[in-house]
């Protein structure tokens, strides 16, 4: 479970091609980093759809934001 609000070190946010992808890193309560990434497609208008995927649990918040984004960045790439 989350302890709380994210810090901006704790947040990424990339845009590839009609994507956003936001890698963040969620603190737990015994000191470590849940890796979370949300995926938004951006086409048109409005938003067409959201991808949330819940990743592993990492010692560092450098690990756990770099594990969401590579796995933001492959569920792109499988999109394309």
């Amino acid at each position: 479970m989350s302890t709380g609000k994210l810090l901006p070190h704790q947040v990424e946010r990339l845009f590839v091609g009609d994507f956003m992808i936001t890698a963040t890193a969620h603190p737990l309560a015994g000191g470590h980093y849940q890796a979370r990434t949300v995926v938004t497609s951006l086409g048109g208008k409005r938003t067409r759809a959201q991808r949330f995927i819940d990743l592993d649990y990492f010692p560092t918040v450098e690990e756990a934001v770099a594990c969401a984004r590579m796995a933001g960045l492959a569920y792109v790439e499988t999109q394309g």
